[in-house]
């Protein structure tokens, strides 16, 4: 090319997930460094980069596993695409046309062979891309969809195809942070009680079948039979069980209800999966009639596997994790910050006070052990109710915000103080209309003032 003409495609404010798989040690050293993860491979399709699979973590743990084995990982980043070369966006073909054709010029000049693409190794692709991110355009990222695996049925799609991002700079990554995939947990619920030596050991068999499916899916799962079966562990206490069985619910991506023999401890556990926004599965045969309430669950992550007495359950249990899988996944991902947030809010506010957990459990109505569990657990594991909150605060003289966030009056104030010093009209306006309340307002005057008078002093003692 006689002339190199440089031009910068339109910058992408859009974040994206991208997770990469690698080993165990690649992965530690990456959060600390993210430009360890770029490559220059000239056989990656997407030329020099950090190769990154969009919104699929399964793709990349499959990519670590079969490098890595028993030492893969993965990582989690959120990348901003910037300036970003799009071959998912049809606007870039006639680029890409071009830049084959120059390729190909450039090689016959050169009197060498023109590269191959020969397996998984892109060759041809690397050069291609290449020569548009070094000498046409200013590129932070690639990202391509690619084609992959057998179809899913005749006609249809690639059973791993998936959308790549090769990061060119490293300062598109957002944040980067180890990904823990699997295995996943599934809590499995069924009646444990009122049940005869026949029926007891064909569930026995059912949850055997059901563990041996989760398994081959990469999930552990948890019975409580084997913790605080009312039989086997007769001398384990109520309160035990309780706190022990809701936690393990709360721990878990999944919940497995067994829907052939009803079970009070089965409803408190689907009620504790349906408000921590668990999915569920609820399987059992089709002829035995289930509660209009349990099936009546307002969650889209629930899935009803449903068989005859002639049919393998094993297909349906598998349709459904099949499902539900990526938003096991996206619940997972979700909860990377398991903060002690309510936690401490609450033993702040109540030794405040001068409250003993005694003290606060009677004004309550609960136990001194539900709020150790509250205080000690990350808010994941306790999921305190929106009632449980405001009774909370009132006891305690406060508000649910300064409870549930910690940060909420190094807040209240900063905005306090900026909204006082610049207009202190537009405050009480946001009162007006229902956004701030009469006692939000006052304390934020409160605190405001408090301020300002902490501020002349400063100067007055500094003067």
């Amino acid at each position: 090319m006689s002339e190199t003409r440089r031009i910068s495609p339109d910058f992408d404010k859009r974040v994206v997930v991208g997770y990469h798989g690698t080993s165990i040690q690649q992965a530690e050293l990456a959060v600390g460094n993210e430009s360890l993860l770029l490559s220059d491979d000239p056989g990656d399709w997407l030329a020099r980069g950090a190769y990154f699979w969009e919104n699929s973590l399964d793709m990349a743990q499959r990519w670590a596993e079969d490098k890595h084995g028993k030492n893969a990982a993965v990582v989690r980043a959120e990348i901003r695409l910037g300036r970003c070369l799009d071959l998912a966006d049809s606007k870039w073909s006639d680029a890409i046309r071009a830049a084959y054709q120059q390729v190909e010029k450039e090689c016959k000049e050169r009197g060498i062979v023109l590269p191959k693409n020969v397996g998984y190794r892109h060759y041809r692709d690397y050069e291609v891309i290449n020569l548009l991110c070094e000498k046409m355009f200013s590129v932070d990222t690639v990202r391509a969809a690619f084609r992959e695996g057998r179809e899913l049925y005749e006609g249809g799609f690639g059973e791993l195809s998936h959308v790549q991002v090769a990061v060119r700079n490293p300062e598109m990554i957002l944040s980067l942070e180890r990904s823990y995939p699997s295995p996943f947990k599934a809590y499995l619920a069924s009646a444990l009680t009122n049940l005869t030596i026949a029926e007891r050991t064909e569930l026995d068999e059912t949850q055997d079948m059901i563990r041996a499916v989760c398994k081959s899916r990469g999930i552990d799962i948890y019975l409580p039979k084997e913790k605080t079966d009312p039989n086997l562990h007769r001398d384990v206490p109520a309160e035990q069980v309780f706190f022990a069985d809701i936690e393990e619910v709360l721990k878990s991506d999944l919940l497995i209800l067994m829907t052939d023999h009803p079970s009070f401890g089965g409803g408190m556990e689907l009620k504790a999966a349906l408000d921590a926004l668990l999915p569920i599965i609820l399987i059992g045969r089709q002829e035995v009639p289930v509660s209009r309430m349990v099936r009546g669950i307002p969650s889209s992550r629930s899935y009803q596997a449903k068989y005859r007495r002639d049919e393998d359950p094993r297909i349906e249990l598998e349709r459904a994790i099949s499902f539900l899988k990526q938003n096991m996944v996206d619940r997972k991902d979700s909860l990377k910050t398991r903060e002690f947030a309510v936690g401490s809010g609450l033993k702040k506010n109540r030794e405040r006070l001068g409250l003993s957990r005694e003290d606060l459990a009677a004004a309550l109505g609960t136990s001194v052990e539900a709020i150790s569990h509250v205080e000690e657990s990350p808010d994941y594991l306790t999921n305190p109710s929106l009632i449980l909150l405001r009774k909370l605060a009132q006891t305690l003289e406060t508000s649910v915000s300064e409870i549930a966030d910690p940060t909420y009056l190094e807040t209240v104030t900063a905005q306090a103080l900026e909204l006082f010093s610049e207009n202190e009209l537009l405050l009480k306006g946001r009162h007006s209309k229902g956004d701030i309340s009469a006692g939000e307002l006052n304390r934020i005057a409160v605190i405001a003032l408090r301020e300002k008078l902490r501020k002349v002093r400063r100067e007055h003692t500094s003067a």
